[in-house]
């Protein structure tokens, strides 16, 4: 079972990207987290303070075409692919922490990475 936390961020007053952020029921529901309402120290604090510190994190990146829903709370023009980032916290032993969703209209952004590499890459 999960607590799932559902918005659409706007830009603008445009809807900029969807982002729903998904936590283990057991974790979270007797915390802030559960309240539907604005966290103002923000979901990582929260759970470091439950006792689960996000200590690594994997990302998915999927470009695809929208689902109804998606393009209904994005306002996408017809065509307009998206860009679905999976990001997934873990603790330190390996425990998933959350799982945040954001959708990404392909008009109205660009994914940019950068990495800092070792001293002793080749």
């Amino acid at each position: 079972m999960t607590i799932v936390r559902r918005r659409v961020r706007y830009l603008d007053g445009e809807a900029s990207y969807i982002n729903d952020t998904y936590f283990p029921h057991s974790l979270v529901k007797d915390s802030e987290i559960a309240d539907p309402r604005d966290l103002a120290r923000g979901t990582l604090r929260i759970l470091q303070d439950l006792g689960y510190r996000q200590d690594r994190i994997l990302d998915e990146i999927w470009i695809r075409m929208p689902t109804n829903d998606e393009s209904e709370r994005l306002s996408l023009p017809p065509g307009t692919t998206v860009a679905e980032h999976v990001r997934t916290g873990y603790t330190a032993e390996g425990t998933p922490i959350r799982c945040a969703v954001s959708i990404l209209p392909g008009d109205r952004h660009v994914i940019a990475l950068e990495f800092d590499m070792p001293a002793d890459w080749t």
